[in-house]
């Protein structure tokens, strides 16, 4: 016997991993049998939400640049805004030093995690209540190298490379972004770029990159939220009428 269950399009992404909050579901199938007791089989239920047809924003490359102090140029991207957990990810990086005397040392990332559970949304502010929390989830560090220092006609040196960033594959450790229910997390990829003067002293440019982390359909998670396999590059959910439908099960 075959049973079908629409599910409403309005339906809340499946979210755990939070300490005091979270958004189950279980599905729940109930036999009734004369005389003697109900057959009750539950088994959990993950739902995944793809990309709306209208998300274009999130399929786009996250990028920013600018100048430090007239003493270093900098630019930084990502192939996309929305990144999937689980995945490796090139961040591109180029560096152009505005004083010859000036030295790139490393560049440091950080994927910085940031909770805000809200008690009571929607009522009066003197009704609600609010806890923010700020984690580091993810660090890891570049030295940068003479290999990287491009050959090009201007007078002024350009460090470029790509550096692969192996996203978190344990949902208890990093979540996805939501804003739901009173549950909002989002994350921001920081890099920090090391500096070091010609009169000894150092110093450190912060630039923030903006992403959304999400959820693929097409990676297995097993019962412990660490999702099992690893993919070796950017592959963003299929967007509302480009999924596939699963196979049903048989015997």
């Amino acid at each position: 016997m075959q049973e079908e269950i629409e599910q409403k399009y309005f339906t809340l992404e499946t979210m755990k991993g939070l300490k005091g909050s979270s958004i189950i579901y279980r599905f729940r199938a109930v036999i009734g049998r004369r005389y003697i007791r109900n057959l009750i089989v539950e088994k959990p239920l993950r739902i995944v939400r793809t990309l709306q047809s209208d998300a274009l924003a999130l399929i786009q490359p996250s990028y920013v640049e600018g100048v430090w102090e007239n003493k270093l140029e900098y630019s930084i991207s990502t192939p996309a805004v929305a990144l999937v957990l689980g995945t490796t990810v090139p961040v591109e990086v180029s560096l152009t030093p505005l004083l010859r005397s000036l030295h790139i040392g490393k560049v440091d990332f950080e994927l910085v995690e940031r909770q805000q559970i809200v008690l009571n949304p929607g009522e009066p502010e003197p009704l609600t209540f609010k806890r923010t929390f700020t984690e580091t989830v993810l660090r890891d560090t570049y030295l940068v190298q003479e290999t990287d220092l491009l050959a090009t006609d201007d007078i002024q040196e350009r460090y470029q490379f790509s550096h692969l960033l192996d996203l978190p594959g344990c949902l208890n450790a990093c979540r996805q972004d939501v804003d739901e229910l009173g549950i909002q997390i989002k994350h921001t990829l920081n890099c920090r770029i090391y500096l070091h003067k010609p009169d000894g002293n150092s110093a450190r440019v912060y630039v923030g990159l903006p992403v959304v982390l999400i959820l693929s359909p097409t990676v297995e998670i097993d019962d412990c939220s660490n999702i099992k396999t690893h993919v070796a590059a950017m592959d963003s959910p299929p967007q509302y009428g480009e999924y596939t439908f699963d196979v049903p099960y048989s015997e």
